[in-house]
């Protein structure tokens, strides 16, 4: 996958009833480890968008960024038996401020939740009914 973070993708609505859905920055993450795990590499297809404009973010953003997209990562290897163990992570993410010679830690929590899948919500099964 050229861009697997980008934000940018499609997918048949079957399938995304099928698979949680996180809440924050892992969402790419865990569908791609799902949609693997659950249909192999040959449902997979991308194509090239030709132009992609972002706005760009700051190194702190982008370390509590991949902070939650390494917690999602490793709680869904976890959660398809393929780690033993989970590493000792905590929920908060902390970075490094340098003041006049000093540095200062901040501490900054990140939780990255999700939601089951859709065809496992009552709400969603009875919408037509």
């Amino acid at each position: 996958m050229v861009q697997p973070l980008s934000g940018e993708y499609a997918a048949r609505r079957e399938v995304l009833e099928k698979i949680p859905f996180p809440i924050g920055y892992g969402v790419e993450t865990s569908h791609l480890l799902d949609l693997y795990d659950t249909f192999g590499l040959e449902a997979f297809a991308q194509t090239d968008l030709d132009r992609r404009v972002h706005r760009n973010q700051t190194t702190n953003a982008l370390g509590k960024m991949s902070f939650g997209i390494l917690q999602t990562f490793f709680n869904r290897l976890h959660a398809q038996g393929k780690i033993d163990q989970m590493p000792d992570m905590e929920t908060f993410y902390r970075r490094f401020e340098v003041e006049d010679g000093i540095y200062n830690q901040i501490a900054q929590e990140v939780i990255e939740e999700e939601r089951p899948p859709m065809i496992e919500i009552n709400g969603y099964l009875n919408r037509n009914k």
